[in-house]
């Protein structure tokens, strides 16, 4: 255990502090004025970062990292999709179990969702699937496990934490 977290102590320190911090935050503001606060401050440029960065917690991310290990050590390419269907199974039981509404459901029972800058050509979900976000999960847990098995290389788990932040 000793070795694990000294191996990857970089990845897990951000870790900590983000959950440190994210937790206070959360505490701070309210659900309405976060979503709000962003929507105020959206760019052409966030938007189409943020569309593409939210997929990297999708299948054909996976499948690259499953083909990247198969010429490292195939052993850790068998772990990349048992980490994504763990995942996938975890998501459909947290979200059934939360049943937090997707933004736009809890912002029209608010009746403020008028006052949000929709990003045009983005499908917008509805339903009580909000909570947790499968696709914040999947990062982490994909790029968590990749900082994992590439320790070694102690920089890299600062960068595939701020991946798995995106």
């Amino acid at each position: 255990m000793k070795k694990f977290l000294r191996a990857n102590s970089f990845f897990l320190g951000c870790f900590l502090l983000f959950v440190i911090l994210g937790g206070g935050l959360l505490f701070q503001i309210e659900k309405p004025e976060a979503i709000l606060f962003f929507s105020e401050r959206r760019t052409p440029f966030f938007d189409v970062f943020f569309s593409f960065a939210t997929k990297m917690g999708e299948e054909l991310t996976y499948l690259t990292f499953i083909v990247i290990f198969l010429f490292i050590k195939i052993r850790h390419s068998l772990l990349i999709p048992l980490v994504g269907f763990l995942v996938a199974g975890i998501s459909i039981v947290t979200k059934n179990f939360f049943a937090h509404d997707r933004p736009l459901v809890f912002l029209e029972k608010m009746g403020i969702d008028h006052q949000v800058n929709y990003v045009d050509g983005i499908e917008l979900y509805t339903g009580p699937t909000s909570f947790p976000s499968g696709h914040t999960m999947s990062a982490f847990a994909l790029y968590g496990l990749v900082a994992f098995l590439i320790a070694e290389k102690k920089i890299s788990g600062v960068f595939l934490f701020v991946i798995a932040l995106l």
